[in-house]
This record gives C-alpha cells, structure tokens and sequence, in this order.
C-alpha cells in the first residue's frame, strides 16, 4: 500500500487521541511486541510525542519473560502482533490485570481491541501534543535476560537523539562529508 507522510502523521495523531481514550498519561509505560511494520513506526511516533514512555519488547522472548518484564515495567498497555495475541493475551491479562492489549490486525479470535478499529474511532483533528523536556523518560529497553533476570534501562528524549545522531547508518553525516572551510574562500 502506497502511504504518504501526510497520511502517515495523520494516523500519529489518530493513535495518540487513542492513547489519551485509552487513559494513557504523560509518563505511562506503552509496550509494544511487533515486528517491523508501518504501525509500530505510527506506534515509536505517538507513544514518544504524547509524552508517554516506549517500550519494545523482544519478540523472541518466552511468555514467562515477556509476562515478567511487563509487570516490572508496569505496562499500561501492550500492542501485540496478532500472530502472538492468542498466546500473550491470556497470561499478560492475568499478571497484570490493568494492562490494555491491543492486537495489531485484529485478525487473531480474540477479544483485544483491534488497532485499525481503534484508530477509526478517533478524530480527524490534530493532536495538541504538549512540549517535552529533553529530559524526560521517552524509552526504555530490558535485556535479553541471558545471564539472569532482565534489566532495564530508561532513555531520555535527548539520549534517544544522542545515540541516533552517533549512529552512521541513520544519518550517514561524517567528517568526510564536509569541505574544509579553507576551500570556502
């Protein structure tokens, strides 16, 4: 499907009205457990701007971790991939009764919110995102859990544009990029 960035900022902001139906607040822990598709960018994109706090889990986890970290991180809600609802939904419902699940296509028998039905339901306005302090928690990652139980770590905004800024393969900016500025002259 062919997308533009206008439609694509659109669905941002349909996902963030969600976000605030949802009862997410500034600071809240969002969860996401999906593979690489244009929603979970939508998903990076509204859950950072909305002031609420983006955690990706590992989909390669067992469900005793996935279900473990969580708890510990007090999701409020966790979008799902649906291929992985029918397994996650059960167990993370009964570890943390609070926790919202969303599936990503709704295409999985169960009874999660569907996201597209979810985004539906929203306005077609703008999202009034309020201005963050680069300070403030915009991410947070938990290891594999290799060597014990996972730990996690929280990322400010202005971490998150530190260590994407000092990645060459995002930008692709270096020193040799750049003329001397003698040859300005």
């Amino acid at each position: 499907m062919d997308s533009t960035y206008e439609d694509f900022f659109r669905r941002v902001d349909r996902l963030a009205w969600a976000l605030k139906d949802l009862g997410v607040k500034a600071g809240d822990v969002v969860a996401t457990l999906c593979w690489n598709t244009s929603e979970h960018l939508e998903l990076y994109m509204a859950i950072t701007a909305s002031g609420a706090v983006l955690h990706p889990i590992n989909v390669r986890l067992s469900v005793d971790q996935i279900v473990g970290i969580v708890t510990h991180a007090r999701d409020a809600v966790v979008f799902v991939d649906s291929a992985m609802v029918p397994t996650l939904a059960a167990p993370l419902r009964k570890a943390t009764p609070g926790t919202i699940v969303v599936a990503i296509d709704g295409k999985n028998g169960t009874r999660s919110l569907e996201y597209d039905e979810l985004l539906g339901a929203q306005s077609d306005e703008l999202f009034p995102y309020e201005e963050l302090s680069e300070d403030e928690p915009a991410a947070m990652a938990y290891s594999s859990a290799t060597t014990g139980m996972a730990k996690g770590v929280v990322y400010s905004h202005r971490a998150l544009h530190t260590m994407m800024l000092g990645l060459a393969d995002t930008w692709g900016i270096s020193h040799s990029d750049t003329e001397p500025f003698s040859s300005w002259l």
